[in-house]
């Protein structure tokens, strides 16, 4: 965990050996059209604590979600594309109502987790290998994300696990991984992955780490679902750690 490669910032230091439990981890993020049947079944955009779910008030109805004729809806064109402008409060809710729904725990992946999946259980430096080609990810595309079928599966069939769209992790960020001097920025969780308008190809390494406040509904921000139970097929998960 943390930068083998040697060329990251500080807190992705001290790089230290560590284990997972077997996960099942979404094969692509959360898209629209899965999100607005949550949006639809829970009839309303804020948890029972009052903290945003999805910032309705992007401008941007091509590629996000809006409310209208007394329904959250999506365009025709954006279905397929990742959810975003969301808040951890609205992923970590989305997961507990999925879990309510099938009957079994799904939830947002540990930082740790996350880069396990991501490096295909070894030392991959971005999603889909050691070598970067732009044409390969979603970067430098300032017009928002690609579909979430975009592009080749990384080593444990993952798509976009790099580029397009950032993903919230559970944890809490911290300012590094040193076991004894090792302070939490609170209410700020991490997130990974690199998103869609970035283009320094650094910010998409796997041991990149980003922070974000919990309740911010950025534009370049979505989720992928993580469980320890297999789910049905047609959510299309994929075993990340074996």
């Amino acid at each position: 965990m943390g930068d083998v490669w040697g060329d990251g910032l500080s807190d992705e230091l001290p790089v230290f050996a560590c284990e997972v439990s077997d996960f099942y981890f979404g094969r692509y993020p959360i898209t629209n059209e899965e999100f607005v049947i949550f949006l639809n079944d829970i009839g309303k955009n804020v948890d029972d604590d009052g903290n945003m779910i999805l910032d309705l008030r992007s401008g941007d109805p091509a590629s996000t979600i809006v409310f209208a004729d007394g329904a959250y809806r999506h365009s025709q064109t954006a279905g397929r594309h990742p959810v975003r402008y969301l808040s951890w409060h609205g992923a970590t809710n989305y997961c507990r109502w999925l879990s309510s729904r099938l009957g079994c725990a799904v939830r947002l992946p540990t930082e740790l987790e996350w880069q396990y999946a991501a490096c295909g259980g070894k030392h991959l430096k971005w999603g889909l290998g050691n070598r970067f080609d732009k044409d390969e990810y979603v970067i430098s595309q300032h017009e928002g994300p690609s579909p979430v079928d975009f592009g080749e599966e990384s080593k444990y069939g993952l798509k976009c696990i790099t580029g397009n769209i950032f993903e919230w992790c559970e944890d809490e960020y911290r300012f590094s991984f040193n076991p004894h001097d090792n302070p939490v920025l609170k209410h700020h969780r991490v997130m990974k992955g690199g998103a869609f308008s970035l283009n320094d190809i650094t910010n998409f390494r796997n041991s990149k780490r980003f922070s974000c406040f919990e309740k911010s509904c950025l534009n370049c921000i979505g989720l992928r679902i993580l469980s320890q139970q297999e789910l049905p097929p047609h959510f299309a998960l994929s075993q990340s750690a074996k």
